[in-house]
């Protein structure tokens, strides 16, 4: 028996496949990871995947762009729904920290509080955020400086 070789050359691919966040399967429709947006199939909302830099509360909504797409502030249930029910350690600045939000979905995201557009009732001095180190929510005072996700319909 004579074996032929195959001289042939084989062409290989390049096929981008979507990724799927470590979500629950059914939480974030399919995308790459060079998509400026994840779309949350359970709420409908499209949520940027950058994160503005620290500003106070009177400049958050301002840290959301606007344009031919416009973007806002998200409220404090919004900003819940990204909220990882089962954390993971990941490395921060070389720190490896715990992180209550998708990594794949939200790379980058800082283990800190963020800003919502909710204020605190009954204190208008303050502001509801939500902590993707912890998931936690809490009232934080308008001065303080925290990081912005924003969101659109």
């Amino acid at each position: 028996m004579k074996l032929r070789s195959l001289a042939a050359p084989i062409a290989l691919a390049l096929v981008v496949v979507p990724a799927l966040a470590d979500a629950p399967p059914d939480q974030y429709r399919p995308f790459v990871r060079t998509d400026p947006e994840v779309r949350d199939a359970q709420t409908g909302l499209i949520w940027l995947r950058a994160v503005s830099a620290p500003v106070k509360f009177a400049d958050a909504a301002a840290a959301c762009p606007t344009g031919t797409v416009t973007y806002r502030l998200p409220t404090m249930k919004e900003l819940q729904t990204l909220v990882d029910e089962q954390p993971h350690d990941e490395y921060e600045n070389g720190t490896l920290v715990r992180k209550a939000i998708d990594g794949n979905a939200f790379p980058s995201t800082p283990a800190v509080p963020f800003w919502s557009g909710s204020a605190g009732a009954g204190n208008p001095g303050s502001a509801w955020s939500v902590d993707f180190a912890t998931g936690a929510t809490s009232l934080r005072d308008k001065s303080e400086l925290h990081p912005v996700r924003c969101v659109r319909p």
